[in-house]
C-alpha cells in the first residue's frame, strides 16, 4: 500500500485493536509535526495527497458559495497544522455547525456514514428500545432505505417497517390513513362506499362519482319539493332538508373536483421545474397554507 500522510503503515481497520488505532493516529501526528518543520508548502502537498484533495475541494467549493474560510486554512500548512491527518482514507471534512462554515473548531474529519447520520433531514426510528437513522437500520436489517421510507410513507409503524411485518390489529392507523383518504362525507363513509361499489360507471373515480350521485338526489328532491308544492302552496321540512343536504354535498363535490383538475393541470404544466408529483405536493402545501391564490 502506498504511504499516507508521509508515514508508510496500513489502515488503522486492518490494525485490530482500538489502542492500535490510536497508536497509529498518535505516530501520524508525530509525523506531521516533523513534515510541517521540514516540508515547502509543495512537498506537504505531495506528502499528503488525500488530505490535500479535501483541503481544495472545500475551499474551492467554500469561494463559489461564500461559505466562511477559517483565515489559518489560507495556506495548506496552516490546515494541516490545525486539523491534522485523516483518521482514515476515506474520511472527509465536514462542518459541525453548517452556518459557521470551515473554520477552526467548527470543523472534522468524519466518515460517510456520520456525515449522512449527522444531516437535519436525518430520520432517526426508536425500535425495542434501539435507535438508529434509516440507513443505519437498513444497513443492520439488510433492507433498502428506499422500502422502509415507502413503508413509513404508507402509515406503518417503525418496527414493520423495518422488520417488513404488518398486523392490522397493532397498526391501527393504516386502516384510517384509508379512511382519511376517501373523499366520502365524514361518518358515512362505509355507506357511500357501498353506492359506489353498487352504482359507480366503468372508470368513474370516486369523487366524481360523489358529485354525480349528489346531484341527482338534489335535482330528486327538487322535483319532489316542487311538485308537492304546486299541489298543496306547502313543502314538508324534512324534504327541504334533504334537498339543502344533497345540494350541499354536491357543491362541496364540485369545488374538489374543480381543485383537483387545477392541481392536475399546475403539476403537469410546461415549464415545470420539477416531477408533477413533486409539482402536486407543493400545490397542496400551498393550498394548506392559504397561499393558492398566489399560484
Amino acid at each position: 500500500m502506498k504511504p499516507h500522510g508521509g508515514l508508510p503503515i496500513q489502515p488503522s481497520r486492518a490494525t485490530g485493536s482500538k489502542e492500535k488505532r490510536t497508536d497509529v493516529l498518535h505516530a501520524r501526528m508525530q509525523s506531521l509535526a516533523v513534515a510541517l518543520a521540514s516540508m515547502s508548502e509543495a512537498q506537504l502537498k505531495k506528502a499528503y495527497p488525500l488530505e490535500y484533495n479535501s483541503y481544495r475541494s472545500r475551499r474551492d467549493a467554500a469561494e463559489k458559495q461564500g461559505v466562511p474560510w477559517d483565515p489559518q486554512f489560507e495556506t495548506f500548512a496552516g490546515f494541516l497544522r490545525a486539523m491534522g491527518p485523516k483518521p482514515e482514507p476515506s474520511y472527509t471534512l465536514d462542518k459541525i455547525v453548517a452556518e459557521r462554515g470551515y473554520v477552526i473548531g467548527n470543523c472534522q474529519w468524519r466518515s460517510k456514514e456520520d456525515q449522512a447520520t449527522n444531516r437535519d433531514t436525518t430520520r432517526f426510528l426508536t425500535i425495542d428500545g434501539k435507535t438508529h437513522s434509516v440507513a443505519q437500520w437498513s444497513r443492520l436489517k439488510r433492507v433498502p432505505e428506499d422500502t422502509i421510507r415507502s413503508r413509513l410513507r404508507r402509515g406503518w409503524s417503525p418496527a414493520d417497517a423495518v422488520n417488513g411485518t404488518i398486523n392490522a390489529r397493532r397498526c391501527p392507523q393504516t386502516v384510517d390513513c384509508l379512511i382519511e383518504s376517501l373523499p366520502w362525507p365524514k361518518g358515512s363513509e362505509a355507506k357511500w362506499e357501498l353506492w359506489y361499489l353498487q352504482h359507480h360507471r366503468e372508470e368513474e373515480r370516486r369523487l366524481s362519482f360523489m358529485l354525480r350521485w349528489a346531484k341527482e338526489w338534489a335535482n330528486q328532491w327538487r322535483t319532489k319539493c316542487e311538485s308537492e308544492f304546486d299541489r298543496a302552496g306547502d313543502v314538508p321540512f324534512e324534504w327541504t332538508e334533504q334537498f339543502e343536504k344533497w345540494q350541499s354535498i354536491a357543491r362541496g363535490a364540485e369545488c374538489r373536483c374543480a381543485a383537483r383538475n387545477l392541481r392536475r393541470r399546475f403539476a403537469n404544466r410546461r415549464g415545470a421545474e420539477f416531477s408533477p408529483d413533486k409539482e402536486a405536493r407543493l400545490f397542496d402545501l400551498a393550498m394548506k397554507s392559504g397561499q393558492s391564490s398566489k399560484l
